[in-house]
């Protein structure tokens, strides 16, 4: 079977920033297109479907060296959430590195990373490099093996890149 998901989100937003602590809170529109090959009747997000969708993200730095980051997201659409934990120490000014913990669920479907094996499914092994900063760009990843509900596993990578004003 093969699938198709596109997603798009339109989330404004607002930001709080005191001294190393940022909080960001998003709120808007979520738009959902599912597909299988060959077709599944019984799969619930096949179709479009549009709804609300809110996010928040928090950045605080406890002392100079470390770094401690969350984001969560809920929307209405087959009751998706997801959420994510991640801790880091800087290394020689250069970025920050540290375990990640991230978790994705939605009506019948559930999926966790951790960043400790503790021999059951659903739990990995992984890590982050995050604020990796060349020239206007600030870098972040993740990289860890990735079990489901569904019985899948396999690696999973996170890019993100970034820049600011």
């Amino acid at each position: 079977m093969t699938g198709t998901d596109e997603n798009l989100q339109l989330l404004p937003g607002w930001r709080f920033t005191r001294d190393r602590f940022e909080a960001k809170i998003f709120v808007g529109l979520d738009a959902k297109y599912g597909a299988t090959s060959p077709d599944d009747p019984d799969n619930r997000l096949r179709g479009t479907h549009v709804g609300p969708r809110t996010a928040v993200d928090v950045w605080y730095e406890p002392t100079p060296s470390t770094m401690l980051a969350a984001d969560a997201s809920l929307t209405s659409i087959a009751t998706g959430n997801s959420a994510r934990l991640a801790f880091g120490w800087r290394l020689n000014d250069w970025f920050y590195l540290g375990p990640e913990a991230q978790a994705f669920a939605c009506d019948g479907y559930r999926q966790l990373r951790l960043g400790a094996v503790l021999g059951r499914k659903w739990y990995q092994l992984g890590a982050h490099v995050t604020a990796l900063k060349t020239g206007l760009w600030e870098w972040s990843a993740a990289a860890r093996w990735s079990d489901d509900t569904d019985g899948r596993t396999g690696p999973y990578l996170r890019l993100g890149v970034l820049t600011r004003r």
